[in-house]
């Protein structure tokens, strides 16, 4: 699914389904991309709306288990899980990852994204245990197929690392929390980097790692909060 945050041109929906019927899955594109471009606007129950519409129409005409049809669930579901619907994305991730698996194999790299985005999304309504099981699912797929330096084995791993330090898994968490501040330790200032590194100090602080390291990561995540 393309994103133009400009929008689709608005006379399309006007004409399309009239010229090539309404369940041409242009239509369904269409709807898909001006879906996107609601949901970066924060317009969520017009963009929810326009993603249901769009995923009806592309399943009829490719299948519920076409590879666009995950995407546009993904989207939908990260929506959802940004404006608290927590069970709504549980359901809209669960079935974009179904769709990745039919499609393109439950090791590509697609279904990791959307398997770590379930277990965040799961561990927020307390099942803690699934959570756990899918982050560990989606690392080693993404151990299989990508290997360490991939953006989104970064991701999992900081997502991970920080799931497992919440759970008070400090040994679980360290070897993840260290790989993923490997690659944002230079990067820029970030929400993420600061949580990654909150998260590492205090795994340091409970292994009893060294006290120089674990207080200038403690640094680090203090200074950006208080930016």
């Amino acid at each position: 699914v393309q994103v133009d945050h400009h929008g689709p041109d608005p006379t399309l929906l006007e004409h399309l389904p009239a010229q090539r019927g309404p369940d041409h899955p242009r239509v369904g594109y269409t709807k898909a991309n001006l879906a996107n471009v609601l949901y970066a606007r924060r317009s969520f129950a017009d963009a929810e709306h326009e993603y249901l519409e769009a995923i009806a129409i592309v399943e009829r005409a490719h299948g519920p288990d076409h590879p666009d049809v995950g995407n546009m669930r993904s989207y939908l579901g990260a929506m959802m899980d940004s404006q608290g619907k927590h069970e709504g994305a549980v359901e809209q991730y669960r079935a974009a990852l179904g769709a990745f698996e039919a499609s393109v194999g439950g090791d590509h790299v697609d279904a990791s994204g959307v398997r770590i985005n379930l277990a965040i999304a799961l561990d927020k309504i307390g099942r803690h245990d699934a959570a756990q099981e899918e982050y560990e699912r989606a690392l080693r797929a993404l151990d299989r197929t990508v290997g360490p330096r991939n953006p989104v084995r970064a991701r999992a791993a900081a997502s991970a690392g920080m799931f497992y330090a919440r759970e008070g898994r400090y040994h679980r968490a360290q070897p993840l929390l260290e790989d993923a501040w490997s690659r944002l330790r230079d990067a820029g200032p970030s929400m993420t980097r600061a949580r990654v590194a909150g998260a590492l100090a205090k795994t340091g602080r409970e292994l009893g790692r060294d006290r120089a390291s674990v207080e200038e990561l403690a640094r680090v995540a203090a200074d950006y909060l208080q930016e």
